[in-house]
């Protein structure tokens, strides 16, 4: 039998101080996919914990901020993923099942990866958001 990682009711949270990057990010109603390039905080959450495990930076989060339930997360895509990135600080794969560390792991994960984000993406160059977060993403092994 098959164990499955259930995220719903869980609530993620990222730092207070990294909140309005997130907000620049996430698409408004009306506007322009140039300026903000992700649809939603979870898939901030989502790149910036890649980029964080990514380059194996790891920040504990001072002051906490619950930006979304864990229940968006798509069970058979992000949920492995995020079992993966946590799986970097774990020793045993039976680890994995206890939710709540799996989850603050990640998290950490992503409060560094965000400010690794902000910084590259603040010192590029470019056209809009869009296209600097592209082209930090492209250039993550550099």
């Amino acid at each position: 039998m098959t164990k499955r990682i259930d995220l719903r009711g869980i609530r993620i949270s990222i730092d207070e101080s990294v909140h309005p990057f997130y907000e620049d990010f996430v698409s408004r109603s009306a506007g322009r996919v140039e300026d903000y390039p992700f649809a939603t905080m979870k898939d901030v959450f989502m790149v910036a914990a890649c980029v964080g495990a990514k380059y194996d930076q790891y920040k504990e989060i001072k002051k906490s901020r619950g930006v979304f339930s864990g229940d968006v997360f798509d069970p058979d895509f992000e949920v492995p993923i995020l079992c993966a990135i946590a799986f970097k600080k774990f020793s045993d794969v039976e680890d994995l099942f206890d939710i709540e560390q799996m989850i603050r792991h990640c998290q950490n994960y992503a409060n560094a990866g965000i400010c690794i984000l902000q910084h590259k993406i603040e010192t590029s160059v470019g056209l809009g958001k869009l296209y600097r977060v592209a082209e930090v993403l492209r250039n993550v092994e550099k």
